[in-house]
């Protein structure tokens, strides 16, 4: 894996200020312009690929030619322009062509690069709602193995959970989760509430899962009985606590636990009414 790495290190040589920025992973390399608009962006990007140290000619030399018609182009900005058929609207801003080689760089809304999803706003919407909706249908297969009598015990699917699910679920997640907060003056909050509630449903369907618990419990004890760190506010949840045991024992346990209110506590009403019952007068 290191020659890889090295093969192509000089690529990140050819960027010219810090308004220009060259990303690459073996194979995989993606070229970052800032401007002040998309013209410019564009000029930047295609100077970066043409220039004579750039990266078209470094492929040449190194017999490992671009695929021009496999690269894409993502155009990030909030900016819009009035709507020339509605006075009233906004549309987005015109989007300049980018050539080279004689070949059009096709224009993309959003793209996954090394398995984030970006889009033109930045707003990291399509890799939450890509990463909810594999993680559902992981957790719904995990699910399957806590069957009553031949399913896999608690400390096992905790384990599962940790080594499998929590490392797919929060890939590059300090790419595109902005913890919730809530800013002086503001009534909402801001940041990936959507992305934390729809985290936060998913990882109560684990705990579930490992627990046996009812479905009613509350949703911070269950990760404090599965020994998961908690997804909400509340962080003090402990790592790890001791991995439960099987449900029958579990319901035996509680059982045996469970105190007979009848019975030690004399204001019961079974037992007002059994002494009441005493003092009447025998015939």
């Amino acid at each position: 894996m290191t020659i890889p790495i090295l093969y192509n290190a000089d690529l990140l040589e050819i960027i010219g200020n810090d308004e220009e920025d060259a990303l690459r992973y073996v194979d995989d390399i993606a070229l970052v312009a800032v401007g002040n608009d998309l013209d410019e962006t564009t000029k930047k990007l295609k100077r970066m690929m043409t220039k004579e140290d750039g990266s078209i000619q470094w492929s040449r030399e190194h017999n490992s030619k671009f695929e021009v018609s496999k690269s894409v182009i993502l155009h990030a900005t909030r900016k819009t322009q009035p709507d020339p058929e509605d006075p009233r609207g906004r549309i987005p801003l015109d989007k300049p062509l980018l050539v080279i080689e004689g070949q059009q760089i096709r224009e993309v809304g959003n793209f996954k690069y090394l398995g984030v999803q970006i889009n033109t706003q930045l707003n990291w919407k399509e890799q939450a709602q890509r990463v909810t909706a594999n993680a559902t249908s992981w957790i719904m297969q995990y699910r399957r193995f806590t069957k009553p009598q031949t399913g896999v015990g608690g400390k096992l699917m905790r384990q599962l959970y940790l080594a499998v699910a929590l490392p797919k679920i929060t890939y590059g997640i300090d790419t595109w989760y902005e913890p919730p907060h809530k800013a002086p003056g503001a009534t909402k909050n801001a940041g990936s509430v959507g992305a934390l509630r729809a985290l936060q449903k998913i990882q109560r369907v684990a705990t579930l899962a490992i627990t046996g618990a009812l479905r009613t419990t509350p949703t911070d004890l269950l990760d404090a009985h599965a020994g998961l760190q908690g997804s909400g506010k509340n962080t003090n949840t402990p790592k790890h606590a001791p991995a439960p045991q099987n449900r029958q024992h579990r319901k035996t346990q509680t059982a045996q636990k469970a105190p007979s209110t009848d019975r030690q506590c004399p204001s019961h009403p079974k037992n007002r009414q059994h002494s009441n019952g005493n003092n009447h007068p025998s015939h």
